[in-house]
């Protein structure tokens, strides 16, 4: 299984390892995605004395998108940052193979949430300016022609 995430993972520069420092704070770390071991799953962490980590789960991600964000991918893996003598590791329990994501499908959903939550709170949806956001927009346009 960690073979398969192995796979997925290096096709990304770096990884983000969060997880939760001793006062219960929540830290993320970018890490290289070459030192994740494919049979075993761990991955060690390079983490400055400052974050003062604790054990405990943890999680690792990975995602890319084009520059209109566009064609979404992202890689999870759950598991636990664990301390071996003096470093520490993250050890994978769980894996999830790369999703993509179209942005309009991400709004649709978005959209529906939002109208679910405004039903259980009624409440009179906020005015927006639409003249002002078309104007910067096409401000934006004019810019991006130059």
């Amino acid at each position: 299984m960690w073979n398969e995430a192995a796979g997925w993972l290096a096709k990304y520069p770096e990884v983000v390892v969060s997880a939760l420092d001793v006062d219960g704070y929540p830290f993320s770390t970018r890490q290289s995605s070459e030192r994740y071991d494919a049979a075993t799953g761990v991955l060690p962490v390079a983490l400055p004395e400052v974050i003062r980590p604790s054990g405990g789960a943890a999680n690792l991600l990975c995602h890319s998108h084009d520059e209109s964000l566009w064609n979404l991918s992202a890689v999870h893996v759950r598991g636990t940052l664990k301390r071996t003598g003096d470093t520490w590791v993250f050890v994978s329990s769980a894996f999830a193979p790369p999703q993509r994501l179209a942005l309009w499908h991400l709004s649709t959903r978005m959209r529906s949430a939002s109208r679910r939550y405004r039903a259980k709170r009624p409440q009179q949806a906020a005015d927006v300016n639409w003249t002002a956001i078309a104007r910067i927009w096409k401000e934006i346009r004019a810019r991006q022609s130059k």
